[in-house]
């Protein structure tokens, strides 16, 4: 789990850094992944929004056709940049509340906010299980049949199909991740892999002073008061709450307020 808690840190998700690392049948480490775009693509992280109208040879590098060219309309008959327009002004400078931070913004949240939908397909990044396998197919490798995959968040229901499918014994996790994949996917049929919550010294505890508050995306929101912010403000509550330790409310009094600030400024 320590491999797979470092390979994470390689991530350039705006959302959620996950890593993954898979051994054989007899517990030795032949496959590391973390979230991450196709190798040959530009993270992220490392794509600002200012930067997509750029004509050099770096910007045709970072940002798809889709993006830059506007070829293709979504309902009310713009085109992604013309909503980038929109939203974050015509000529897409970088707010002055960033005071220097990279203007990053999330490809399939922007499209799946103009689209009306909520679809992981549009998200540039392979899960980290995901390039965990597909690094044995490109480099070759032996076989993780009866193997032991240890991931930071348990697996989606794409990867738990490919996890399933390779013949994994065994899935370890730390945080659980939203979704059906335990019920529906990794519960059924006659070769089920063993799901368990990881247990031991290496956790979240242990990594916390190198992850952020919150996700990147969420804090350019909030300095830059978009408003199509991906979260909404009752959404975004309770995920401060959740990170707190503190269980929502319909109403508070001053002094819970107070002391939910004071947790708050701890954290900062």
């Amino acid at each position: 789990m320590a491999v797979a808690y470092t390979a994470k840190l390689n991530s350039g998700c705006l959302s959620r850094q996950v890593g993954a690392a898979i051994t054989n049948k007899d517990g030795s480490v032949r496959s590391i992944g973390w979230n991450e775009v196709p190798h040959g693509q530009v993270s992220c992280a490392l794509r600002t929004i200012d930067g997509i109208e750029q004509s050099n040879e770096c910007a045709k590098c970072s940002y798809s056709e889709f993006e830059m060219m506007g070829t293709m309309k979504y309902k009310d008959g713009k085109t992604f940049i013309e909503k980038l327009k929109d939203d974050f002004g015509q000529d897409l400078a970088v707010p002055t509340q960033l005071h220097g931070l990279p203007f990053s913004y999330c490809f399939k949240s922007l499209h799946n906010l103009y689209e009306g939908e909520r679809n992981q397909v549009f998200t540039r990044s392979l899960h980290a299980e995901e390039n965990a396998i597909i690094q044995m197919s490109k480099y070759g490798g032996e076989a993780l049949k009866d193997g032991v995959i240890y991931v930071t968040a348990s697996p989606c229901e794409l990867c738990s199909k490919k996890l399933y499918q390779i013949g994994v014994r065994q899935i370890v996790y730390i945080d659980p991740y939203p979704g059906i994949a335990r019920q529906h996917i990794i519960s059924a049929g006659f070769k089920q892999p063993d799901l368990k919550v990881f247990e031991g010294a290496i956790g979240p505890t242990y990594f916390k002073l190198y992850q952020p508050f919150m996700p990147y995306k969420d804090e350019v929101t909030i300095l830059t008061g978009n408003k199509h912010g991906l979260y909404s403000s009752k959404t975004l509550l309770k995920k401060i709450l959740e990170k707190l330790g503190e269980e929502e409310q319909s109403t508070y009094t001053d002094d819970q307020i107070k002391q939910i600030l004071q947790k708050l400024e701890g954290k900062n």
